[in-house]
């Protein structure tokens, strides 16, 4: 699996949830839960044959809440492709609504330990707020990418290793996503040279 491949799987997720095309629950409207997408995704993971692990801990010791004991972290869901055996597997973390800073720089921290994976990403949700205004929507999209950014600054990289980044955000009022692809994650010079794009 790609980065092409993957970023089909993130826009047909989109698509289902936005649409309401998931046969086996309701998505709650003004909810739309990081659990709730992470169940699409796998849905259509299981759709294309492909291994993967949900809640799956690093190899990467990390210190939790700042303690001094080190251990390892979970990952929302691994992608591991065609095979079990694969030893480059996919990372994506589920994020929904406009979470702490800390809650993403501590992902982030976990993608840039971790040795031996291929690519990191973020699914994010904006839910979908029926009373929401235009211009409210525009602060919580701005807002959002705002803390990715800030989040990826605090982040110590010394021990960066390379692999592929995505960002995804899927705002489910506007039904509207926004992606961005860096080629690795030790060295994102910008969040803002992508755009919203309409789900079709």
């Amino acid at each position: 699996m790609d980065i092409n491949d993957l970023n089909e799987i993130f826009l047909r997720t989109a698509r289902r949830i936005v649409r309401r095309q998931y046969r086996y629950f309701n998505l709650d409207r003004a909810r739309t839960s990081e659990a709730e997408a992470r169940h699409v995704f796998a849905k259509i993971l299981d759709e294309r044959k492909l291994y993967y692990g949900i809640e799956i801990p690093t190899e990467a010791k990390h210190s939790i809440s700042g303690s001094t004991i080190k251990r390892s972290a979970l990952t929302d869901l691994v992608i591991y492709g065609e095979g079990r055996s694969n030893k480059f597997p996919i990372w994506v973390e589920f994020k929904r609504g406009q979470p702490g800073i800390d809650m993403i720089a501590k992902d982030f921290i976990k993608m840039i330990m971790e040795p031996s994976i291929l690519g990191v990403c973020f699914f994010h949700i904006l839910p979908e707020v029926e009373s929401m205004v235009n211009r409210s929507n525009e602060r919580a999209k701005k807002a959002v990418i705002r803390k990715y950014v800030e989040a990826y600054q605090r982040v110590e990289k010394g021990n960066c290793k390379s692999k592929w980044f995505v960002l995804f955000i899927l705002d489910c009022s506007s039904k509207q996503y926004y992606l961005l692809q860096k080629n690795n994650v030790c060295n994102i010079d910008s969040f803002e040279n992508s755009r919203w794009i309409a789900i079709k």
